[in-house]
């Protein structure tokens, strides 16, 4: 059970005890309401006004304590949300970081489940070039562009992720070279669109892929590494 789940479970409790607590008020004012003799006698008897006047403080002071701790304890979910995010999503690009690729990576521990996996590898060719002759701040303006059209054609393909630096990866299952190829079309016109409105800042990358159907590597480390080997 992860954090997030284990505080939705605890938050939902709370609601629940919240729920039943406003019901047994209601009940209790309801059955006060419509019984005149007994309001009557609570308003009249100096030591019951006094006992039913103590219930109703702390029943005022539960219910506060209810609402306080389902506060605290969404406003501590959306903190371990956050704090998530951090951990998994590289923070200049906002998509999922080297940590996040380790935990896919490490998800393919045998060679049956790499039998019909396909690696791509992609840097920006341009990227040192744009550093020196314009800015780092251009530079870091196309590596964010870079994964924003690389996320959106990439999606519904595979997983894709930034490496650290220039290097950005993607992992497809069920993955065939006509499967690449029409991503690779699709990428392709993503970045010329890009690049014609753009052209101070234009997109060049390298990209190389695996297909293990055809290379049959037993680790993900070494389908990882025929990759860039073809990327140099």
């Amino acid at each position: 059970m992860t954090e997030n789940t284990a505080i939705q479970k605890y938050c939902k409790r709370k609601n629940i005890q919240l729920m039943l607590f406003i019901i047994l008020e209601a009940a209790f004012f309801i059955i006060l309401f419509v019984n005149p003799e007994l309001r009557s006698t609570v308003f009249t008897n100096s030591g019951l006004f006094t006992l039913c006047l103590i219930t109703w403080i702390l029943c005022i002071l539960v219910l506060l304590s209810l609402f306080y701790d389902i506060y605290q304890l969404r406003n501590f979910s959306i903190t371990s949300r956050e704090l998530q995010q951090l951990a998994y999503l590289d923070n200049k690009t906002g998509i999922p970081n080297r940590t996040s690729l380790d935990i896919i990576f490490n998800s393919y521990r045998t060679a049956e489940s790499l039998q019909d996996v396909g690696c791509c590898l992609f840097t920006l060719d341009n990227l040192n070039t744009l550093n020196e002759s314009v800015s780092r701040e251009a530079g870091d303006q196309m590596i964010q562009s870079f994964c924003t059209i690389l996320e959106e054609t990439g999606d519904k393909y595979g997983f894709v992720g930034r490496n650290g630096g220039n290097e950005f990866i993607m992992v497809i299952n069920n993955c065939t070279s006509e499967l690449i190829e029409r991503f690779y079309d699709t990428l392709d016109n993503r970045l010329k669109l890009y690049n014609q409105e753009n052209p101070q800042i234009p997109i060049e990358i390298k990209r190389a892929y695996t297909l293990n159907t055809l290379e049959h590597h037993t680790s993900f480390s070494r389908l990882l590494t025929a990759t860039y080997n073809k990327l140099i």
